[in-house]
Formats: structure tokens, sequence, C-alpha cells
């Protein structure tokens, strides 16, 4: 949460979390601004690709 929040001190005006594990250790409500788990985001677009197919 250190390492986020200073992203952030800097200017990050959002987080993406690009390694699996991250997403275990930090989520939206330890930061103030927007966070993407890359994990969420590739299984939310694999089950709708799995539905349109």
């Amino acid at each position: 949460m250190a390492i986020a929040q200073r992203l952030v001190d800097r200017g990050a005006d959002c987080l993406i979390l690009g390694c699996t594990e991250v997403g275990m250790l930090l989520d939206q409500g330890d930061v103030p601004v927007p966070v993407f788990d890359i994990t969420q985001v590739h299984c939310e677009a694999a089950f709708a690709a799995a539905l349109n197919a």
C-alpha cells in the first residue's frame, strides 16, 4: 500500500495491477485512484467471449 500511495503522491491517476498476486494484496479500497486488476479484466473478457461464441 505504501508503494501505491507513493505513486499516487507522484501523480498517478490510476493503478494497473499487472501481476496476478498483487490483486490479492491491494484493491480499490486501499488507494484513492481507480485500480485495474488485469487478472480480473482478462477473466471478464474471457467470460464475455465464451458467452458470445
